[in-house]
């Protein structure tokens, strides 16, 4: 199971676009926070939901895991070999900051602004499974993991699927999903996981699995509908953004939202199509290779800016600027060069050590006949 060559970098271009949604929006907001800019600074870039790269990455992870396992359905070994190689991907550089945050929490508890985690959060963050934190929210330790967590509910449902024949295996997805989702409706908030697990949000997976059956059937879109959806994708997103959708209870988590779907998820799914369903790049010149790679730090980028973000912010005191825009665009470029640091220090080696260190399958002979 290896991502196709074909697609990979619109995809990458993508993720890289996902990732510095949910950076600019946390940027802004730490800006606000230390009083270098008020609610109205931003002006229009204000009303948007930047929350939206999470929805976007969500349906890129459901068009990815759809065609690198398309024609896994059904064969022997599919489902183990599938969630070994996830685990392999997500896994260690979570972990790896979640444990630099309960470090944070443990040498720092005045400079970070969530309270320390009982051993059972910790446990839980460790193990993506959803658990009351300090503030009975469902977040983990590395509060930012709610998504990590749906992504492993994800991947274990589609290893599930996995087992079956194609047509089969997608049936079950579905029936798996509309189940968690009607469970969620109608158990109360104190089953927390099932609460957690039945958000609506999972359905922008299903949505990532509908584009790549269309791409798989050779669904190719010309240059003006593309351009047509990306536009509809940057309006939709500022109409939601300014109608009374956007706001959000503030006792609610994000994933708690209902209409998020629609708010988040029908832009997202425009931009995810205009971007995908055309022709790859003949040609990736400068520009195209640093979206690439941007594509390629794009993990390290979504789990490192939070660090990063507080790290500049100490820094940027002592230069003594106030401008809010002047904050936002050097604290922006400054995450994202670290996560480039990141990704070549830390995600990359990391990886490759572990595929080193996994054992070669043995070849089935059965799998192996024409």
């Amino acid at each position: 199971m290896t991502e196709p060559r074909s697609i990979l970098h619109n995809v990458q271009v993508l993720r890289f676009i996902a990732a510095s949604v949910v950076l600019f929006g946390h940027v802004q907001h730490e800006a606000m926070e230390l009083g270098y800019a008020r609610p109205d600074t931003f002006g229009l870039l204000s009303a948007i939901d930047w929350g939206m790269g999470v929805d976007l990455f969500f349906i890129i992870s459901g068009f990815i895991m759809y065609l690198i396992g398309k024609d896994e359905f059904g064969r022997r070994g599919a489902p183990g070999k599938f969630m070994s190689r996830r685990i392999l991907r997500v896994v260690p550089l979570y972990w790896c900051f979640t444990l630099a945050m309960i470090a944070a929490l443990t040498l720092m508890p005045g400079r970070v602004t969530a309270g320390m985690s009982s051993p059972q959060h910790i446990i839980a963050s460790f193990f993506f499974l959803p658990w009351p934190g300090p503030s009975g929210e469902l977040l983990p330790v590395l509060a930012l993991g709610w998504t990590l967590n749906f992504e492993m509910l994800f991947y274990a449902v589609f290893a599930l699927a996995l087992r079956f024949e194609r047509k089969t295996g997608i049936a079950v997805l579905l029936a798996a999903f509309a189940g968690l989702i009607l469970l969620g409706m109608l158990v109360p908030a104190t089953v927390w996981p099932l609460h957690f697990w039945g958000s609506p949000i999972i359905l922008e997976f299903l949505l990532g699995i509908g584009l790549a059956m269309l791409y798989s059937r050779g669904w190719r879109l010309p240059m003006p509908t593309r351009a047509l959806l990306v536009g509809a994708a940057v309006v939709l997103t500022i109409a939601f953004g300014f109608s009374a959708m956007a706001h959000i209870a503030p006792d609610r988590a994000p994933f708690e939202t209902p209409s998020r779907l629609i708010r988040n998820g029908l832009p997202s799914l425009l931009l995810a199509a205009g971007l995908i369903l055309g022709s790859q790049p003949a040609r990736i010149g400068p520009i195209g290779r640093w979206l690439r790679l941007g594509g390629d730090a794009s993990y390290s980028l979504y789990l490192s800016h939070p660090f990063s973000i507080n790290i500049f912010a100490i820094l940027w005191r002592w230069l003594r600027i106030d401008d809010p825009w002047a904050f936002v665009i050097a604290a922006s470029i400054f995450a994202m060069g670290v996560s480039i640091a990141v990704y070549y220090a830390l995600e990359k080696p990391i990886l490759l050590l572990l595929r080193q260190q996994r054992p070669r399958p043995r070849v089935d002979p059965v799998a192996a006949a024409p």
